[in-house]
């Protein structure tokens, strides 16, 4: 999967240079220091991180998201930005298989969850290319890394019959990077519209993370383990470019 991303990012790049002698970009390239971006736009969550496999200590049990960043850029060059980003992504926790199963196992027995989430929060930088597309449109191929901070609360599984299930809260910062592609388009003299669709990958390792089954009947059951997490996701992002 990070091949086949990585390789099509090339290949956006190389359509994009191809071109670049039949394209003179009159109004898009006007002269700017820098600009600053915020996006916001859904999230999919890929790989493990989106598994709800509970015979996997690796799924991430992640569902539908969304994802806010704000991207600041100094131009180095016409074609090469030095580039830094602040992300927050937001994601569900899909706690359906776990309860269904717990269902079965116990018959008889209803589960219910309080809910849980996954809380991304990170901040990298790393380099920014242009490419003119056109009269007014620039194309950008950005590859970034930083730190991500990953997080999700205490999950709490509760049964008809009195029994629960505990996991204590995740929580670890590990080095991320990013891979997007997008463009913008000038809608005013210091204003761009622009957008970006992003894979972000990081894979934390959880310390000391709980686990107890406390049965309605018998002794309660505590485990306590680490566990990688490989969390990466896809980010479609919709935004405005100020530039100064």
């Amino acid at each position: 999967m990070k091949t086949t991303l990585f390789i099509s990012l090339l290949a956006v790049l190389c359509f994009a240079t191809g071109h670049a002698q039949e394209n003179n970009c009159v109004n898009c390239m006007k002269a700017d220091n820098g600009y600053i971006n915020l996006f916001i736009g859904p999230g999919i969550a890929l790989g493990d991180f989106g598994s709800k496999d509970i015979g996997n200590n690796s799924s991430g049990f992640a569902e539908k998201g969304y994802n806010v960043e704000l991207n600041g850029g100094y131009h180095l060059t016409k074609s090469l930005d030095l580039s830094a980003k602040c992300i927050y992504s937001l994601f569900n926790y899909d706690v359906s298989g776990m309860l269904s199963s717990y269902s079965v196992k116990y018959p008889g027995t209803t589960w219910k969850s309080l809910g849980r989430e996954w809380e991304l929060i990170g901040g990298l930088a790393g380099f920014s290319y242009l490419q003119p597309l056109g009269k007014n449109f620039i194309a950008n191929v950005k590859v970034l890394g930083g730190v991500m901070q990953s997080t999700a609360p205490e999950l709490t599984l509760k049964s008809s019959d009195g029994a629960s299930f505990t996991e204590s809260k995740r929580s670890a910062s590990s080095f991320a990077y990013l891979f997007s592609v997008g463009g913008t388009y000038p809608i005013g003299n210091l204003i761009d519209l622009a957008g970006n669709i992003e894979y972000i990958s990081t894979a934390p390792t959880f310390n000391n993370v709980t686990q107890s089954f406390n049965p309605s009947v018998d002794s309660p059951v505590t485990t306590t383990s680490n566990i990688k997490q490989n969390i990466g996701m896809l980010a479609f992002d919709i935004g405005v470019r100020l530039k100064f």
